[in-house]
């Protein structure tokens, strides 16, 4: 029977996601990342993930360029943009929402590039920021969006880490797109700490479909065990209704789900099915949630994405979703501003057939 992964469309496969940055640090200085937009949309913002700023730099300019079919590289002439003084953001270390001064058109097959540009004032060693553009050992890996970068005078292609993926991300008055993600551990979790049970609520949009079986969960996970090989660490995979009523549970036993890996922590991709002969039809439009229950004291850790606000996961999909965690099967704790790393495995057994919430929100089948 064929399996589908709905979301998200990128897994991240260590906790040090955001890994490759771009100094802004001289006159000339730049980043960018090159690619097609999805659909068409009047941007309104553009988003960068601005981690450090030493000193007291000057202004810089954000929005979109073409690009020369030549090169690969921006052609220097600006489709729209947003100036700001670095100096006077506040709270670096997270992604920045920088709106453009007026509203721009991108079309899905166009190809261009969201920049971030030096444009007066001070830069140098002293007075610079760092701008975090690519996510390390991530998946899927990416060719196309690329990376550009002027740190020398000289615009050039980034050369890729085979393992890495652009991170960037714009808004119009409705929607966003891109990448605009933080990754890392969201729970800590074993039978002796609270909480002691992680997962997500979700809920399929009703106009996707009538009924479906949720198989499992393609989740980035840690087993934290003492062992070589991350042994003795035990869980339930738990699926409940909305009103916390178990649905379909399977056990799992880390020394059945692991192979070696090179450190202790046992960071990877992990594919937990329940049994499916015994799982119920869902019903698209009604939120459940699928959770990770520690069932005895090896710690683990359950690994997600963060948001600057709850809309900008519609970047990913158009299914409502959110992490909880909770205690001894106590009251959820919801935060709408994380998700845990997981794809849901999901057959449609309306028509037999197969559907996929792609990283739009779409449908194929």
């Amino acid at each position: 029977m064929a399996n589908i992964y709905l979301h998200p469309a990128n897994i991240f496969f260590t906790s040090a996601a955001i890994g490759t940055g771009v100094v802004l640090n001289n006159s000339t200085a730049m980043a960018g990342v090159v690619f097609t937009p999805d659909e068409d949309a009047s941007v309104v913002s553009v988003l960068w993930n601005l981690a450090i700023k030493i000193g007291n730099p000057g202004f810089f300019r954000v929005g979109f360029q073409g690009v020369d079919l030549t090169t690969g590289l921006p052609d220097g002439v600006w489709l729209g943009y947003g100036d700001f003084n670095a100096s006077t953001l506040t709270g670096y270390g997270q992604f920045f929402n920088l709106p453009l001064s007026s509203p721009v058109n991108v079309y899905r097959g166009q190809v261009i590039c969201q920049m971030i540009q030096v444009l007066s004032g001070t830069w140098d060693a002293s007075n610079s920021v760092n701008v975090q553009t690519g996510a390390n050992n991530s998946y899927p890996y990416s060719g196309f969006p690329y990376l550009v970068a002027n740190t020398t005078g000289t615009a050039v292609k980034v050369t890729q880490n085979t393992l890495i993926y652009p991170i960037y991300a714009y808004r119009s008055a409705t929607k966003t797109y891109g990448y605009p993600f933080r990754t890392g551990s969201v729970a800590n979790i074993s039978s002796t700490t609270t909480p002691d049970e992680a997962g997500l609520r979700f809920t399929l949009p009703a106009r996707f479909g009538k009924k479906f079986r949720l198989l499992g969960i393609h989740a980035n996970h840690r087993f934290l065990s003492g062992s070589t090989y991350g042994s003795g660490c035990t869980f339930n995979l738990n699926l409940y209704d909305n009103n916390s009523n178990l649905l379909a549970q399977a056990p799992y036993d880390s020394d059945q789900a692991i192979a070696p890996f090179v450190s202790f922590n046992r960071e990877g991709i992990y594919r937990f099915y329940f049994d499916e002969p015994t799982l119920p039809e869902l019903s698209f439009g009604v939120p459940y949630i699928i959770a990770i229950e520690a069932t005895n004291a090896v710690n683990q850790e359950v690994y997600g994405m963060s948001a600057l606000q709850a809309s900008d996961f519609r970047a990913l999909t158009d299914a409502s979703m959110e992490l909880v965690t909770r205690k001894d099967n106590g009251a959820w704790t919801a935060n709408t501003l994380r998700i845990t790393q997981w794809q849901l495995i999901v057959r449609d057994i309306t028509t037999g057939g197969i559907i996929s919430v792609d990283m739009l929100g779409g449908m194929t089948g």
